[in-house]
């Protein structure tokens, strides 16, 4: 069983079981906790709302945070990455060997956004 990132090869289906489970998990406690304050405690459901409001950004960043260059531009899946740098990104002397296809990558940048992204090298 393979917890690699989504769209890479061999992902399975946990790593989306386990993201839908903590959101889950941070609606309930969202609810729970607004349902607290409104009629119980109000410190008490302000800290349960707040830890599943956290719970829910942290899975909305994580999902947004990690998709590639064609996901983010034509929408679903988790696309497949850039072969090639878009205009305006400088190339870097950094690079490293991606954990989940063994891939020589390179990483380039885009001064004027701070935009990074990760290129297999030919």
């Amino acid at each position: 069983m393979s917890l690699s990132r989504p769209g890479a090869e061999g992902t399975t289906d946990l790593v989306g079981c386990v993201r839908v489970g903590i959101a889950v998990i941070g609606v309930i406690a969202l609810l729970a906790g607004v349902f607290i304050m409104l009629t119980v405690d109000i410190p008490g459901g302000a800290w349960v709302a707040v830890l599943g409001a956290a719970m829910l950004g942290v899975v909305l960043y994580e999902r947004m945070r990690y998709r590639t260059r064609s996901s983010r531009e034509g929408g679903g899946g988790s696309g497949v990455l850039d072969l090639e740098p878009p205009p305006g990104y400088e190339r870097t002397d950094e690079t490293f060997t991606d954990p989940t296809t063994g891939e020589r990558m390179r990483v380039w940048y885009h001064p004027a956004t701070g935009d990074r992204r990760y290129i297999p090298e030919p």
